[in-house]
């Protein structure tokens, strides 16, 4: 077993996409960081292979790590160490939402809560990274 540190090797390359549901319709808060690290354990002393593939979100051109749900089987473990200064936020509503301007004014008087109360629940969050990892080893 082994543990490393991986961090971005690129600012402005982290992107969290947080996902609410209510009623079978789904908003989007994305989020874009200049900088990310996690600290990944792996079963051997393998360094960790990290699967690119397209963020649904992101740019068509570009492959991506989504670091919440890596496919290397010899990952036993990666845990989110920081997601460093945070630069810009949007959130995408369903084509058909009508209550927008509410519910922006809802998160900006009070994160999470606000749309809580209102019954929206947070169901799964993806953390992509589009550019280079750093990984080092800081422990056997």
């Amino acid at each position: 077993m082994a543990t490393f540190k991986v961090t971005t090797a690129n600012k402005k390359s982290v992107e969290e996409h947080e996902f609410w549901e209510k009623d079978g319709q789904t908003i989007i808060r994305v989020t874009g960081f200049r900088w990310g690290t996690w600290i990944v354990t792996t079963e051997t002393n393998d360094e960790p292979v990290f699967e690119r593939v397209r963020n649904p979100l992101g740019n068509e051109d570009e492959d991506s790590v989504d670091m919440h749900n890596l496919s290397d089987e010899n990952i036993t473990d990666c845990e989110l160490e920081s997601l460093d200064d945070g630069w810009y936020s949007d959130i995408i509503y369903p084509d058909d939402f009508e209550d927008e301007e509410r519910m922006n004014e809802l998160w900006d008087e009070d994160p999470f809560e606000s749309w809580e109360r209102e019954g929206w629940m947070q169901t799964e969050t993806e953390c992509w990274v589009s550019c280079d990892l750093i990984v080092e080893k800081i422990e056997d």
